[in-house]
């Protein structure tokens, strides 16, 4: 998968990469497996593209879009430029040049491709000109399914609410759902009121470091339950036990005086 936009997205798919442009102009969007395709491509055939050429097609004849691509592809997708050989004519325009080599990249394994004898790849891998149509379905179903960079950092902020499932509550709301608590009651909504609570109002406390949860009045029900509470049961402190009392030894006076 290779796409192209000149408005930043944040991809939601696993293993896709964003590269920036050539210049800072758009942004390629390349799946993680095709990335790596194209590093070891690269890395073989980077310095004389000629040779990956020549492994295609089995010439050294190149092309106005081939060079095109090569020069204006960010490294290393710029790689696959010679791939657009495989397209009878030339693509004029460099949005299609990208969209092609999505088409391609989407059945074939391109690296793999080439491990295949020329004589018998010619008939198999090849692709008219009406190529430049199929990507553009593909690309909008993309789009729709991610957002913009600056549409994304709306919801940085967004915090969860567990208590609620899995909601979600971006930072707006939570302020809004304080200031009407502060509004209404001076300071957070009365705990001891006899009004019923919304789920807002629960988050609010617990988004409120310095409530005491200990001034909140209990009902009647929560009072008698803990009335009747077992007192809890204190084990008695052993007394400790008296020092033996040991005889001074006898002298020679005690023995006098015992006969």
């Amino acid at each position: 998968m290779l796409i192209f936009s000149e408005e930043h997205y944040v991809p939601t798919d696993i293993n896709m990469m964003v590269l920036k442009g050539k210049n800072d102009e758009g942004y390629f969007y390349i799946h993680r497996m095709l990335y790596d395709q194209a590093v070891i491509l690269n890395d073989i055939y980077g310095d004389d593209p000629k040779n990956l050429i020549m492994a295609i097609t089995n010439k050294t004849d190149s092309r106005a879009d081939v060079d095109y691509f090569l020069e204006n592809a960010p490294v290393p997708i710029n790689i696959f430029g010679p791939f657009l050989l495989l397209v009878k004519e030339e693509i004029t325009d460099f949005i299609d040049m990208i969209g092609a080599i999505h088409v391609m990249s989407m059945p074939i394994n391109l690296r793999a491709m080439l491990k295949v004898p020329y004589n018998m790849r010619t008939n198999v891998y090849q692709f008219s000109l009406s190529i430049k149509e199929e990507y553009k379905l593909a690309w909008d179903r993309w789009f729709i399914l991610n957002k913009k960079f600056d549409e994304a950092q709306t919801n940085v902020y967004a915090v969860s609410t567990p208590m609620s499932g899995t909601a979600l509550t971006d930072r707006e709301e939570v302020s809004n759902i304080m200031d009407d608590a502060v509004a209404s009651s001076g300071t957070l909504a009365d705990p001891n009121s006899d009004e019923a609570w919304d789920m807002d109002d629960v988050m609010a406390f617990l988004n409120d470091e310095n409530f005491d949860f200990d001034a909140v009045e209990l009902d009647d029900e929560e009072e008698e339950k803990k009335d009747e509470a077992p007192a809890p049961v204190v084990a008695p402190t052993p007394e400790p036990e008296p020092e033996p009392v040991v005889a001074p030894p006898a002298t020679g006076v005690d023995a006098l005086l015992s006969l």
